[in-house]
């Protein structure tokens, strides 16, 4: 499976939107911070430093809470894709420091279907 990479933060994207969403209000990161620049690494937000614990228990936890977030937004997910894959795949990215948080908006637009597509 091929997820497409983004270039660039775009704010007229929603899962862009979302995913940004998502950080800041469950881990108080900074929207600004987050997309002043692409390649954000996920070792640079809140939840992968928490307390300086297991990073792959914290990107487990971060997935979870993420795909209930979009969920609880009312977005479904698209057309044989569902939240077992989303899951596996935003915690096997969220756990990698060098991971880039626009690919974590990759993973989440691959999976859901946002109004307009």
């Amino acid at each position: 499976m091929t997820i497409e990479k983004s270039e660039a933060w775009d704010p007229t994207d929603l899962s862009h939107r979302f995913t940004v969403s998502f950080f800041a209000y469950k881990y108080n990161d900074d929207p600004k911070h987050i997309t002043r620049s692409k390649a954000r690494k996920n070792k640079d937000l809140a939840y992968f430093n928490i307390a300086a614990s297991d990073n792959e228990t914290n990107a487990t936890i971060c997935a979870g809470l993420l795909v209930t977030y979009i969920e609880a937004q009312g977005v479904s997910f698209h057309e044989g894709k569902g939240r077992a894959g989303c899951f596996a795949d935003l915690s096997a990215h969220l756990k990698v420091a060098s991971g880039t948080v626009l690919y974590t908006a990759d993973i989440v637009d691959h999976y859901f279907k946002f109004l307009g597509e």
